[in-house]
């Protein structure tokens, strides 16, 4: 069950948190937690935090999360929540199964990252949105992430503060309740050539032919032959180069060209289609579809 952090246990956790010396052993670099106000946690949220900083080869990391459906009355924005989280996991689900190395996902009251790598990393940008994400995929090309194994309860509440996210979502399913759309899932097939073709790339010119054509149109379009050759030239050997294409194809690059994708050729598609081609079922309700994406989420691809 969620838990408010003010409640009277927490205060003893975060007593213990202050006895223990974790921290210590860390140099007190320990990590910083972001979490929004409207949130209830699992009670074991700042001991799976402290445990799993406790390792010092983690750096970046984000809490399991699920909107927690009960506390929905409203049947109509219950059902925008689950077609808003069921889109968050397609979206992941589907660049793992194309093969993609940083499919993780990117929500700013998860996400939890050591002071030294924040400090690094020169904080987080002022953007009104998408802060989160941005910072998140700067950080994880350089490793060092981890799921932590406690739970984020986010609200579904409506907002009109920022241009997307939980609150626009449920916003404009109220508007427009016939949303429930995600990206396609021809895309993330077309992509998966691409990420299978990187290695090649370190002893061979990029061969646009043997993509689909509009990725062709899309790679032409952020001149992928010359930043490759850049790469090359700026790499001693496979592992270098495979660590500067990951950096360079990190998950804004990747968010533009399923956009590009989407925009050109592969429109939209019902939530509930693409998560039973994920789960390669035939019929379940979307809760239900939910639920099993939900058990699958966290596991590696």
């Amino acid at each position: 069950m969620p838990r408010n952090i003010l409640e009277p246990e927490w205060r003893e956790r975060l007593e213990w948190m202050k006895q223990s010396n974790a921290w210590a052993a860390l140099k007190k670099d320990g990590p910083i937690v972001c979490l929004d106000a409207d949130c209830t946690v699992s009670p074991d949220y700042l001991i799976k935090a402290s445990q799993a900083f406790a390792d010092h080869s983690v750096n970046v990391a984000h809490f399991k999360f699920q909107h927690d459906l009960s506390l929905q009355a409203d049947d109509n924005l219950r059902a925008g929540i689950v077609a808003y989280e069921l889109h968050l996991r397609c979206y992941v689900q589907g660049l793992k199964k194309a093969g993609y190395f940083f499919a993780i996902h990117t929500i700013g009251s998860c996400m939890a990252v050591r002071s030294s790598s924040y400090a690094r990393a020169g904080g987080m940008n002022k953007k009104t949105a998408g802060e989160d994400f941005y910072f998140l995929h700067k950080l994880i090309p350089h490793g060092g992430w981890k799921y932590i194994d406690a739970m984020v309860y986010p609200s579904s509440r409506i907002s009109d503060r920022v241009p997307f996210g939980t609150g626009r979502a449920q916003l404009e399913w109220l508007e427009n309740s016939t949303g429930g759309f995600t990206y396609n899932i021809e895309v993330y097939k077309v992509m998966e050539a691409l990420f299978k073709a990187t290695k090649k790339w370190f002893l061979n010119e990029i061969i646009l032919d043997e993509f689909h054509p509009i990725l062709q149109r899309f790679l032409t379009k952020v001149n992928a032959r010359q930043r490759i050759s850049e790469l090359r030239r700026q790499s001693t050997s496979l592992e270098t180069f495979e660590k500067r294409c990951r950096q360079w194809m990190d998950g804004f690059w990747v968010l533009k060209l399923t956009h590009y994708l989407r925009d050109n050729g592969f429109p939209n598609q019902p939530v509930e289609l693409v998560a039973k081609s994920i789960l390669n079922i035939n019929s379940e309700s979307r809760e239900e579809l939910l639920n099993q994406l939900r058990s699958i989420d966290y596991l590696e691809p």
